[in-house]
């Protein structure tokens, strides 16, 4: 992979994370369950006593779109939960926002280059 590439991937994923931080005060609940969840997932829970979820989370911005599938699952165990139909949109229009404002949905690993592609480019 192209070095150039290799540093936009880390550039968007810095902005993702910065945008996502920033939303969290907004979206407390929401991120914070979501982050709770990326760490479960990291196998990453109580490492130290001195770092919040959030410190453990954000350290790790290279794998910020881990927060994307637990996000979404989040709003999956609203929708099965027993809430009403204000709490289910609600909590529809919060993970779609978080989504759009950090652009966390777009940011994936790049997928690995071949040397023949590096050399045609």
């Amino acid at each position: 992979m192209l070095t150039r590439h290799v540093m936009c991937e880390h550039a968007e994923k810095v902005q993702a994370a910065i945008a996502l931080r920033q939303l969290h005060g907004e979206f407390t609940g929401i991120v914070d369950a979501a982050v709770k969840k990326v760490l479960e997932m990291r196998r990453d829970v109580n490492i130290s006593l001195n770092l919040t979820p959030q410190d453990l989370f954000y350290r790790e911005v290279s794998r910020i779109q881990e927060v994307v599938e637990c996000l979404l699952a989040y709003q999956e165990e609203v929708l099965m939960a027993d809430v009403t139909v204000t709490e289910i949109l609600t909590v529809i229009t919060s993970v779609n926002t978080i989504l759009q404002v950090s652009n966390i949905g777009n940011v994936t690993q790049s997928p690995t280059v071949s040397s023949d592609q590096i050399y045609n480019v």
